[in-house]
This record gives structure tokens, C-alpha cells and sequence, in this order.
């Protein structure tokens, strides 16, 4: 692993994370993440912001990370049903994870 170093001290992180992954699979694949990947891949950024870092003087860096679902959306290339899905798993990740 390679070792992250945050200059100064970060309190914290706002994530924003899937707006575009829930995106039809048939009319933006190259957008689409699969709903399981989508909730790993946001599982490992959320753990990586939430992981001990030092720097210099050893001072250690955990910054809270508040996590904002994907947005709610009726165009043409995404359903609301599924944005809702993707926000729900987005709530179950964070979640999972606890404080």
C-alpha cells in the first residue's frame, strides 16, 4: 500500500458519488456501474477517507465524510426508480460502515 500524506489537516470530505453511475446500462454504458459495484466502489472511497494517514510529525488525519446520495432524476436516460435504488444502496453502505 502506498502511503497517503495530507498536507494540512482535513476535517471534512463531502462525497458525491454516483449521479452518473445510474445512468441505463443500454443508453449510456460507458456511464453505467453495475448497482453491486456501485456500492463497493463507494464502500473502498469512503474506508480509504476513513483510514489513519500521517504526515511529517506523525499527526494523524481522520476527517469525517459525509456521504450525499445520488440526486433523485427523470431524464430520459434515467429512471427514478433506479436513482432511488442506487440512493438507498448508497444509505445502506454508509450504514454498514457506522461512524
Amino acid at each position: 500500500d502506498q502511503v497517503r500524506c495530507i498536507p494540512q489537516k482535513v476535517l471534512l470530505v463531502t462525497l458525491f458519488w454516483g449521479a452518473n453511475d445510474h445512468v441505463s446500462a443500454e443508453s449510456r454504458p460507458e456511464y453505467h456501474v453495475p448497482l453491486q459495484e456501485y456500492m463497493k466502489n463507494l464502500r473502498c472511497i469512503i474506508q480509504a477517507f476513513r483510514a489513519p494517514t500521517f504526515c511529517g510529525d506523525l499527526v494523524e488525519h481522520r476527517p469525517k465524510v459525509v456521504v450525499i446520495t445520488p440526486p433523485p432524476s427523470n431524464r430520459e436516460d434515467r429512471d427514478p426508480a433506479t436513482s432511488a435504488k442506487y440512493a438507498d444502496a448508497c444509505h445502506e453502505v454508509v450504514r454498514g460502515l457506522g461512524d
